[in-house]
């Protein structure tokens, strides 16, 4: 039986240090009426959204409030921040994915575009898309007054110094009874020294892990019934703890390292304040349309200042007084708040001259295995990284400096098999002329069959059925597509004899990503990775100081069918995202970077793969510098 799969639009670190600015950017001309012709064709024209209503709106200061004019407010320089349940990122307002991108973020539907089911929480503010105002103050009332939140040790968790992996229920349960015999041995008396500090040491990690896990069992983050091994490092620990990260925006795989450790250890007062700060901070960079988060240090944290500053309009500057505000405020449906934010400095325009740098920092072309198979490595002591640069004055003033991917060698599919391919992120000169929100990825055939089939659970009768199907995700639209939730085209463009504008594009994106952690450690397939998140405050940023026109909701209709083990699949895809084209290009060089090893240049051919009988292909090789961990439970 035919198995078919819609993907339609859906409705209703380490940074290495920066080298010099790139050599100046070629001259760009003027878009000449034939170009049109290679933008994507848009649908008939729509009506436009609907302006957000500006006038009343509340003026906060020092925590109190009162009604005015949305026109006099701004008259007076004061910012109009939507803090309302409606809001939407600015490169994601006039998208399809606009109502889908709502109802995640008001806990109406889930991952599955189904309706969430009462007392579930999408927590995909690592992905893209935080929470409304009106699921955190659900959230605080929930979590901070548990009765359970009394008897936990969290001191215990921030005593402990070293990192905890899950490796296997197996692993954890032996981890416990080594313990459990260093415990008897110490009550016995005249233990050695060594025995006593192994003794201590393992204590550590046995009490935190007893109070992560009573912490967990208590804001139920266990999956399924809740089950799991008191004090072993189990599989339900460890899927619980990523869903932990998850909530709290932390960059982690469900393991208990530093950044996650710091977040369990928090009571929960202190992370509801957190949480209630970086929504608000996404709300506050998305109406100033500023950038600045100190990542370029000469050029200050802009982002923080703002968010400070609204935070202390709205009289929320601690965790003391969240209860206040929520007590105070119950409606979002369409709150909107008028907050006197710092002045933008004084190359900020409605059309900034900006032009985008890619250090592809240390390059490895040689394949990473030996003849034998075995991984080969291949350190990077310099990472990749974005920088966005603004011209004026002559200056050219970095704003963000960010981590991003390059590609190397990737699976692809050829005549029936699977084999090495080097993937290379293209270097010279190149354009943004295009920014797609909630863009749709379009597999090419070189793409092996498996890479686009996925594992679920389908409920069958009173059991649960593990079935193969069409990993839709990862196609799009949505926080979870190859592109992410924005991406801008990389294309070279020069001019023809008769003055037109030809274009070649090598499929090289900017774009965002739900593979998060890909970003600090490993590779692309050329492409060049940003957090969600970053992305869509970048592109958004790009649409409000340049000029743009919006081309619209691109058509699309792609059908694919395939075989996997002998099962027929098929997908079907019918948009490709949302397009805007920028008025003037903005020039992007992407650096060649320091090149390591032997090889100098990019191998072309195929490489097959070396398969030892009866296991299978090995899976595309990770940045060498990765710490040995198991496939994240944060990615749904």
């Amino acid at each position: 039986m035919l198995r078919f799969a819609f993907a339609i639009g859906c409705v209703g670190c380490t940074q290495g240090q920066p080298r010099s600015a790139p050599p100046s950017a070629p001259a760009t001309s003027p878009p000449s009426a034939s170009e049109a012709t290679a933008s994507p064709a848009p649908l008939p024209p729509t009506p436009a959204l609907a302006p957000i209503p500006l006038s009343p709106v509340w003026l906060y200061q020092g925590g109190a409030r009162r009604v005015v004019d949305a026109a006099d407010a701004a008259a007076q320089g004061y910012t109009i921040v939507d803090l309302s349940d409606g809001w939407v990122p600015f490169v994601l307002r006039e998208a399809d994915y606009r109502e889908t991108f709502l109802g995640l973020a008001q806990n109406r539907i889930d991952a599955e575009l189904d309706d969430l089911m009462e007392g579930k929480d999408n927590t995909l503010e690592l992905f893209g898309i935080p929470p409304t105002l009106t699921v955190l103050r659900a959230r605080f009332f929930a979590d901070v007054d548990r009765p359970c939140a009394a008897s936990i040790d969290l001191a215990a968790i921030a005593r402990l110094d070293r990192d905890l992996f899950y490796t296997s229920n197996t692993a954890g349960k032996k981890r416990l009874d080594e313990y459990l015999r260093l415990e008897r041995q110490v009550a016995r008396g005249h233990a050695p020294a060594a025995v006593l500090e192994r003794h201590d040491a393992r204590k550590r990690e046995i009490d935190a892990l007893d109070a992560v896990q009573k912490r967990l069992a208590c804001e139920q983050f266990f999956p399924g019934r809740g089950f799991f091994r008191p004090r072993v490092y189990d599989w339900s620990t460890h899927i619980a703890v990523g869903l932990f990260e998850r909530r709290n925006m932390v960059f982690g795989w469900g393991f208990m390292t530093e950044d996650t450790r710091a977040a369990l250890a928090k009571p929960p007062l202190v992370l509801a304040h957190e949480a209630l700060v970086r929504v608000v901070r996404e709300r506050v960079v998305d109406a100033a349309a500023i950038l600045e988060d100190g990542s370029v240090k000469e050029r200050g944290n802009l982002v923080d200042e703002a968010t400070r500053v609204a935070i202390l309009a709205l009289g929320v500057e601690t965790p003391e007084k969240l209860r206040a505000f929520w007590d105070a405020h119950s409606d979002f449906a369409e709150l909107r708040a008028a907050v006197k934010l710092p002045p933008p400095p004084d190359y900020y325009a409605a059309d900034m001259d900006l032009e985008v740098s890619i250090d592809r920092g240390d390059v490895w072309y040689e394949l990473p295995f030996r003849d034998d198979g075995s991984e080969k490595p291949q350190p990077r002591e310099r990472t990749p990284h974005l920088t966005l640069f603004v011209n004026k004055d002559g200056r050219k003033i970095p704003l963000i400096r960010w981590r991003t991917t390059i590609g190397n060698w990737r699976s692809e599919w050829k005549d029936g098999q699977e084999f090495w391919k080097y993937k290379n992120s293209d270097v010279g000169w190149r354009v943004w002329r295009h920014i797609v929100a909630a863009p749709v990825w379009i597999p090419p055939d070189t793409t092996p069959p498996r890479s686009l089939l996925k594992k679920v659970k389908v409920k069958v009768g009173h059991t649960w059925e593990q079935q193969i199907v069409p990993d839709l995700d990862g196609l799009g639209p949505g926080y979870a597509s190859a592109y992410g939730l924005a991406m801008a085209m990389h294309v070279v463009e020069s001019k023809r004899k008769d003055g037109t504008i030809s274009t070649w594009d090598n499929q090289i994106r900017t774009h965002g990503s739900v593979d998060y952690n890909s970003i600090l450690r490993r590779y692309s397939h050329g492409c060049h990775r940003l957090h969600n998140h970053l992305a869509v405050r970048l592109f958004g940023f790009v649409l409000r100081h340049r000029p743009s026109r919006s081309v619209g909701q691109s058509r699309l209709v792609w059908n694919k069918a395939f075989e996997w083990e002998g099962v027929p699949y098929e997908i079907k895809l019918r948009t490709r995202g949302y397009t805007y084209e920028l008025t003037q290009p903005i020039p992007v060089y992407v650096d060649e970077s320091t090149i390591k090893g032997d090889v100098k240049k990019p191998i072309e051919e195929y490489v097959p793969k070396i398969v030892p009988p009866g296991e299978t292909p090995p899976a595309a090789p990770a940045d060498t510098a990765a710490s040995p961990m198991s496939p994240s439970p944060s990615v749904p």
